[in-house]
């Protein structure tokens, strides 16, 4: 049978990153019993809160016999042994009803197939909504001499500045020296450009690094590449204040800023680099 566990409504207006956090544990068997977060839809529906492989650990089974809340079609959630609490973690942009209010419900559904076997169920705790606060930095390779970079780039623009990711992403961009060296954004910066490539072993036009990470080629970017980074803790809180200042008589950039660690790492693992950045 089902039991249902209802939490209040939340009110998204104040909230312009939105993620809810969440502890879990369980001890079901797989595929047969387990639980499902659902939100309300402004019909009054309701549907699963998430996706499968999306997030930071959340549903985790494409079907589940027991079907857990409302007759969906895989029924998907959590179900299967775990060893200890979970933190589950997932993204709300877009997951809100009437007058953009959220209602959320836990369901959890057991099958009727009986079992010899005695299992303690699902719990949940330390339930949490409120903003990202983690920026997710992405770096992509250009050429004027690259075959269908025009494609690409819209591919790229389009996914970054048309979407809700403008909201966690920063772009930079660097023209590379291949397959065309007379590409005249290299020229301009040079040093920059093969600095960077350098770093990451390969100049090749039309990469794409995600948080100093090579995902894939960025005509096959998409918004999951993001996800995990983004709903993650930030390791620092970086504060700029009053801007980039440009002092002509010495041809010279100043910058302040103050950086605080928000995690205990070894001193060789604090690193600042400063960017200035051309649009």
């Amino acid at each position: 049978e089902d039991a249902w566990a209802y939490s209040p409504c939340f009110e998204l207006d104040s909230l312009s990153r939105p993620l809810i956090c969440l502890d879990y544990w369980s001890d079901t068997r797989a595929r047969v019993d387990g639980a499902i977060l659902e939100y309300q839809k402004a019909d009054g529906s309701w549907a699963p809160l998430g996706e499968l492989d999306r997030g930071i650990n959340w549903f985790n089974e494409d079907f589940i016999a027991g079907q857990p809340g409302d007759a969906h079609l895989p029924p998907l959630g959590w179900a299967g042994p775990s060893t200890a609490w979970t933190n589950g973690r997932y993204k709300l942009d877009g997951y809100t009803g009437a007058n953009n209010v959220l209602r959320l419900r836990l369901a959890f559904g057991s099958s009727q197939v009986p079992t010899t076997d005695f299992y303690d169920g699902f719990a949940f705790d330390n339930v949490w909504i409120g903003d990202r606060t983690r920026n997710v930095l992405l770096e992509t390779t250009s050429n004027i001499g690259q075959p269908s970079m025009t494609n690409i780039n819209a591919h790229v623009y389009n996914l970054i500045f048309h979407t809700n990711l403008n909201k966690d992403v920063t772009m930079l961009q660097y023209h590379t020296e291949a397959p065309d060296a007379s590409d005249q954004f290299y020229l301009n910066m040079e040093n920059i450009a093969d600095l960077r490539t350098f770093d990451y072993g390969s100049d090749e036009a039309g990469r794409a690094y995600v948080d100093g990470s090579f995902i894939d080629f960025a005509s096959a970017l998409t918004d999951a590449d993001f996800e995990m980074d983004m709903l993650e803790d930030p390791k620092f809180d970086i504060q700029i204040h009053n801007g980039l200042q440009y002092l002509p008589a010495q041809r010279t950039f100043t910058l302040s800023a103050t950086v605080t660690a928000l995690e205990d790492m070894p001193e060789l693992n604090y690193r600042i680099y400063t960017t200035i950045t051309e649009d």
